[in-house]
């Protein structure tokens, strides 16, 4: 099988995709959530939540219905 949070890591590069930060006001990515986890910069686990459901909906409102990265996105 194949790790399904793979392409949620890291944000998407901004020279390859300059319309993602045109589009998503927040972008967020795991590696971004597990810094703030390292650092305790979640005040609580609502913040976290908010973090992690915006990692898969920035996904979900960028690519297209039916690709793998959205298809991953709403499976996690």
């Amino acid at each position: 099988g194949r790790l399904y949070s793979e392409l949620f890591e890291d944000l998407p590069h901004r020279n390859e995709y300059p319309d993602y930060y045109k589009l998503v006001k927040h972008p967020r990515s795991l590696a971004m959530v597990a810094a703030k986890m390292e650092k305790r910069a979640y005040p609580d686990l609502h913040q976290w939540m908010t973090d992690m459901k915006l990692v898969f909906e920035n996904a979900l409102s960028f690519n297209v219905p039916g690709s793998r990265i959205f298809r991953d996105a709403k499976l996690l």
